[in-house]
């Protein structure tokens, strides 16, 4: 919705809009990562062009839309921090996230950690991209390979110089892109899903893999899905040594892991049509409650 046509229902109803991701100041900390790790970025990309179209034409649309908003409704806390940061909207915001229903269909649930041997499978899916925080996983793992047997499966689109994945080719094993039906085989081949987004709305992915009861290493950027040292864990964006104290942290207790995975599909509930329901109804509730109040006043 363009902001000319938002702001014709000025007075007439309340104007709410949903943003799932952080805007302008998304884009200038995904930059500036890329421009600390341009060795990771495929040579068309190493110049910030795309970056500096989008900045120049589009947020200054999206910073008038949030201004006509009555609602700013965020995926997550991260998107509302973003918001934030372009202007006086913290008042506006509400965080809800967005409706889940599993549309993978698995048999068993995953296995239990004790696993056949003392090997770690990690899996990453998405898009391999300095952006999804790829470079810090591989980074982390190749320091750890000394101490512990850890493996990594890649699958999406590839968005970093092949030669990257070569150098770690004996620990690492890209699987290409995955149609749907390959996906549920995808994990319960690995035993942690690791997301260390540089920043994110709310991945998906996070969410099918508690469904089949694989816990998720996620960075704090990618909305508010993993509960720290329940579901998964936590790490800074941008760290590689935050993520691989994580990888560490599972790597060594196997019984730690069997409680992480114990707990996956509790957080589902959180997002089921219901759930979202009684947000989005409590929200409209506030908008009401609000306006009668000023009508009171006036």
């Amino acid at each position: 919705m363009s902001d000319d046509l938002f702001g014709r229902f000025a007075g007439r109803s309340k104007r709410v809009l949903c943003q799932n991701d952080g805007g302008g100041h998304e884009v200038r900390v995904v930059r500036e990562e890329a421009r600390k790790h341009q060795d990771w970025l495929l040579p068309e990309h190493r110049t910030p062009t795309a970056d500096e179209d989008w900045l120049a034409s589009e947020e200054s649309r999206l910073v008038r839309e949030w201004g006509l908003a009555d609602r700013i409704v965020c995926w997550s806390s991260w998107c509302q921090e973003c918001v934030s940061v372009a202007g006086p909207f913290a008042q506006k915001c509400a965080v809800v996230p967005p409706l889940y229903e599993p549309r993978l269909v698995s048999g068993s649930t995953k296995r239990s950690s004790n696993r056949r041997s003392t090997r770690l499978v990690l899996g990453f899916l998405g898009t391999l991209c300095v952006r999804k925080g790829i470079h810090h996983l591989l980074d982390a793992v190749s320091q750890l390979r000394e101490s512990y047997d850890i493996r990594v499966k890649m699958a999406g689109s590839l968005q970093i110089p092949q030669e990257k994945l070569v150098a770690c080719g004996d620990f690492s094993e890209y699987l290409g892109l995955l149609s749907p039906d390959q996906i549920p085989g995808f994990f319960e081949d690995i035993d942690v899903l690791v997301l260390p987004s540089i920043s994110e709305g709310v991945p998906m992915v996070q969410l099918e893999s508690l469904a089949v009861g694989c816990p998720v290493i996620a960075s704090t950027r990618c909305g508010d899905v993993v509960e720290d040292g329940r579901n998964g864990l936590l790490c800074e964006p941008g760290s590689t040594e935050s993520l691989a104290q994580c990888l560490e942290r599972v790597a060594s207790d196997a019984r730690f892991l069997d409680e992480l995975r114990s707990n996956c599909r509790a957080r589902l509930s959180d997002y089921t049509l219901n759930a979202c329901a009684q947000r989005w109804e409590l929200l409209i509730q506030e908008m009401v409650e609000a306006s009668t109040r000023i009508g009171d006043t006036a």
